[in-house]
């Protein structure tokens, strides 16, 4: 996992070259990545509850590769509440009934297997927003 930290670093250690300072930046991808290992963590669980076992093992890898990624740009207690309010939200939105993960998986289904693919091209997303 630190190779991905260190590559996202090294690619955008510009500075004020950017719109968004480092510190903005990293925040906000920590966040990205907390929310997508809420939504793999909610999706696994929905997998298990459906029968689905190896579907939910691999959901939960997932959920924690990004969870470890988002904690590598907080500390823990902020990486903690991130990812306890993102589950609370997404809960929320789907009524605590799994049979409504549609609505979760339209929402977030493409974003966190493009961000868990390719970080970095987040990373430039958050550097150059304006």
């Amino acid at each position: 996992m630190n190779k991905v930290l260190l590559s996202l670093m090294m690619c955008f250690s510009f500075g004020s070259a950017f719109a968004y300072d480092e510190q903005r930046a990293m925040t906000n991808l920590s966040h990205d990545f907390a929310e997508c290992s809420a939504f793999y963590f909610i999706s696994a669980q929905g997998a298990r509850n459906s029968g689905a076992e190896e579907l939910a093992k691999g959901l939960e890898g997932q959920a924690k590769v990004a969870a470890v990624i988002s904690g590598e740009f907080s500390n823990a207690e902020v990486f903690k509440a991130r990812v306890k309010l993102a589950v609370e939200e997404q809960l929320k939105v789907i009524n605590k009934d799994y049979s409504n993960m549609s609505i979760l998986m339209s929402k977030y289904l493409n974003f966190c297997q493009s961000l868990m693919t390719s970080p970095k091209e987040r990373m430039a997303y958050w550097f150059n927003k304006k």
